[in-house]
């Protein structure tokens, strides 16, 4: 499952790149790949955690695209092009975010992943949206990275009892 999830991500992310690089208008669409009647199955926290998230990216960058597709109850995945407000540098992110039912369950997860070549950037928590959902820093919190090459990285984060799996291209 970690292969295939991993392997899914990166091949939506080069699709995503081709898609969104002709991408000119903001858009704010949110979409869901589940029908209505099943959207209700939603993990709630996750729901308000990646609500949380686009207020964040949208107060602090200039939101390019935003979409949104649940892959089941508890995981979601974001692609989205941002603009730094300040650089003017644009990225495309490409983010599966889990939830799990105890930060037990998520650290097991996390400890499978392959992080070979990665290495810690972060285990430090300076707050965020993981904080402003729930009112408390996450723990454990464990943040690796990767270069894939002068434009590309990849990083596997561990906030409590979410995991994200993202990977990031700037344009």
């Amino acid at each position: 499952m970690k292969k295939s999830l991993l392997f899914g991500s990166l091949t939506f992310l080069l699709v995503s790149i081709v898609v969104v690089a002709g991408c000119t208008t903001n858009t704010t669409n949110q979409t869901a790949t589940s029908t209505p009647s099943t959207a209700a199955s939603h993990d709630a926290f996750l729901e308000k955690y990646v609500s949380q998230y686009y207020n964040y990216t949208q107060k602090n960058y200039t939101l390019k695209a935003w979409d949104v597709n649940w892959l089941n109850s508890t995981t979601v995945n974001v692609v989205s092009t941002i603009e730094n407000k300040t650089s003017q540098g644009v990225s495309s992110e490409n983010m599966t975010i889990m939830h799990f039912k105890s930060t037990d369950d998520a650290t097991a997860y996390f400890n499978k992943l392959n992080i070979t070549g990665y290495t810690l950037y972060q285990n430090i928590y300076s707050g965020g949206v993981y904080q402003d959902v729930t009112g408390h820093k996450p723990v454990p919190y464990k943040e690796y990275m990767k270069e894939l090459s002068a434009k590309q990285s990849s990083l596997r984060i561990l906030l409590g009892d979410i995991v994200i799996i993202e990977e990031s291209t700037l344009l």
